[in-house]
């Protein structure tokens, strides 16, 4: 009896061991494993406002017309839509000799505001990885190691059989989510397209100096593009 208690305490005890590592970060909240917090708070930096970019000066006449009242999803769109049509007019205004300088601007506010959200991901996936792994594999761990500790016939098949799904589990994710590669090859895949996507950019701008060679569309197609090449698929891909 005495001996059956203890067996049950060492597999209580692993499983608290194993909680308390998939959070390695209970000691200090502020903290992440994988890296800091952004520098800037992302509501704030990450929100691109397109409308705004284009034309920082714009009143919001329509806007402040509509405050108070309360508009459906279609109104909202048809007034997003609207204020940005009217920014991008705002922005080929006659006699702006900034037209450059204000389209690589836009391009390059929208390109850091990704590459913050970028490094956000980069972390979530990771820990994501990580969590799933450690979680699923010290499972397994605990499950087949109490398999050792008991002698019951019956409950040694359960443990072990608990053990072989979990390590199934772990297998699983691993080849759903990340074909079995790691995460920096991952990583490391999406952030070599994103490089090469960003050089073009660099060069379209240098080859450009008139901007009926490469319009603001043009830059912010090309930024959006950089941007939805930060992803599992891209990574996976390259």
């Amino acid at each position: 009896m005495f001996s059956a208690k203890i067996r049950v305490i060492v597999v209580c005890l692993s499983a608290l061991a194993l909680a308390g590592c998939s959070n390695l970060t209970w000691f200090q909240e502020t903290q992440r494993v994988t890296g800091p917090e952004p520098l800037i708070e992302p509501e704030s930096f990450e929100k691109i406002d397109l409308a705004f970019l284009l034309d920082p000066d714009k009143g919001g006449k329509d806007g402040d017309a509509n405050k108070g009242k309360e508009l459906s999803e279609a109104e909202e769109f048809a007034q997003q839509r609207k204020d940005l049509e009217k920014a991008f007019k705002k922005f080929y205004k006659p006699g702006n000799r900034k037209l450059v300088r204000d389209r690589n601007r836009i391009q390059e506010r929208i390109i850091a505001a990704s590459n913050q959200r970028c490094g956000q991901y980069k972390n979530f996936i990771k820990q994501f990885d990580a969590a799933a792994n450690l979680t699923l594999g010290g499972l397994t761990t605990v499950l087949a190691g109490a398999g050792a500790i008991f002698t019951n016939i019956d409950v040694v098949r359960a443990l072990s059989g608990a053990a072989s799904i979990f390590s199934g589990l772990r297998a699983e994710v691993n080849e759903a989510y990340f074909q079995n590669l790691t995460i920096q090859v991952i990583t490391d895949g999406f952030e070599s397209k994103r490089r090469e996507i960003y050089e073009e950019i660099v060069k379209k701008r240098k080859n450009s100096t008139r901007l009926v060679n490469y319009t603001v569309e043009n830059a912010i197609g090309d930024a959006i593009l950089y941007h939805q090449h930060c992803s599992l698929i891209a990574g996976l891909e390259q």
